[in-house]
């Protein structure tokens, strides 16, 4: 495209990744598949692995997180105190165990397959969390976000959340408690910043409410005074996301707000899922057996663990299964997690590209289980 101005670039790729995953996405309508394997599809097809009709992909990743922004705000907005006392402790002690489990068996695995050094902590991590991203999108679509697996499915998201931002810290330091501590601290602060803030947003909502172009203003620009202080807090868009809607949860126009902010919410999720379909690559046949034992570890031994940890607290086997089926992928920090440990050179690009793939194939799954 030479000769052409940088602004139009950037609007036509954006229309063709909306043109293209439009007829996509009616093509799967029609066949009563779901939607998000057809943005997945979407950034294949356009990506670099088949067509490359997109050239800037850092601008289309970046613009995607503000699909993460919202979802993640979405969600916090469902989230009451009193909504998670029910569920508080399943979802902590639950949210650890399971996590930790599911580390030390992929770690494990790995070793016996042959990796070394640093290798297997980052197979770990990435087995070892679930998207919050796939799982909030697919409960909100099916409005069960306010259900009561859908309130265990989000805390068993929110302590992996906290301990991938954690992890993310440790491994980009030098490992020193003092650099934890200082993590955890910021983390504890901002959520007292949350609190004090909320109490004080009232006012400003309630002067909005009577006109819905500038309540629309104001939830957004509550979100992202949250992000920003986030940024400069070196704490991670996802806390900063939650703790806006967690913030808002009490809210008398939380209604309002979650209506008004949908449409956009769903706008940016579609690029997010197209940018993360960009990021697929090919991966040598070497790797295809390791991609075939985390693909079991996280499609059926995961699911397997929660459901049989939310059973041991005492719900019915119908809450353990929606809990433990709606995990079954890796996460969005995935993608964080093995491009930090492939710049630092801890791993290869083989296990790089099949990490990357592992993610894609299970977020891809999880919506058909």
């Amino acid at each position: 495209m030479a000769g052409v101005s940088p602004e139009l670039v950037i609007l036509t790729e954006i229309g063709i990744i909306i043109i293209i995953a439009t007829f996509l996405a009616f093509l799967v309508k029609i066949s009563k598949q779901p939607l998000i394997p057809a943005y997945f599809l979407t950034g294949i097809l356009i990506g670099p692995l088949f067509l490359g009709l997109i050239q800037d992909a850092g601008f289309i990743k970046n613009l995607s997180q503000i699909g993460v922004a919202f979802l993640i705000f979405a969600a916090g907005i469902e989230i009451t105190i009193e909504k998670m006392k029910e569920v508080g402790i399943v979802s902590s002690i639950g949210g650890i165990i399971q996590m930790v489990v599911l580390f030390f068996i992929a770690f494990l695995t790995s070793v016996l397959l042959g990796f070394t050094g640093k290798a297997p902590i980052y197979i770990g991590l990435v087995v070892a969390f679930s998207s919050t991203m796939i799982v909030v999108a697919l409960l909100a679509e099916k409005r069960e976000i306010n259900s009561l697996h859908g309130r265990i499915i989000i805390g068993f998201l929110l302590i992996p959340d906290i301990a991938a931002i954690i992890a993310l810290a440790i491994l980009s330091s030098d490992l020193s408690i003092s650099n934890i501590l200082i993590v955890l601290g910021k983390a504890f602060v901002f959520g007292i910043f949350a609190f004090f803030l909320s109490k004080i947003s009232n006012p400003f909502f309630r002067k909005a409410a009577d006109n819905k172009e500038l309540l629309l203003l104001v939830s957004l620009s509550f979100l992202f005074l949250f992000v920003i202080v986030s940024f400069f807090a070196d704490l991670s868009l996802i806390i900063g996301a939650f703790f806006a809607g967690f913030a808002l949860a009490n809210s008398d126009y939380k209604t309002e707000i979650q209506s008004n902010i949908a449409p956009l919410r769903d706008f940016f999720a579609v690029i997010f899922f197209v940018a993360l379909g960009m990021q697929l690559k090919f991966i040598s046949t070497s790797f295809v057996f390791l991609l075939l034992i985390l693909f079991l570890l996280v499609v059926f031994v995961k699911p397997f663990i929660i459901m049989l940890l939310v059973r041991i607290f005492g719900y019915k086997n119908r809450n353990a299964f929606l809990t433990g089926n709606a995990l079954g992928q890796t996460s969005e920090f995935s993608f964080l997690i093995v491009t930090l440990g492939f710049s630092l050179g801890y791993i290869t690009l083989e296990l790089f590209s099949t990490l990357i793939v592992l993610t894609i194939l299970t977020m891809s799954f999880t919506t058909y289980f």
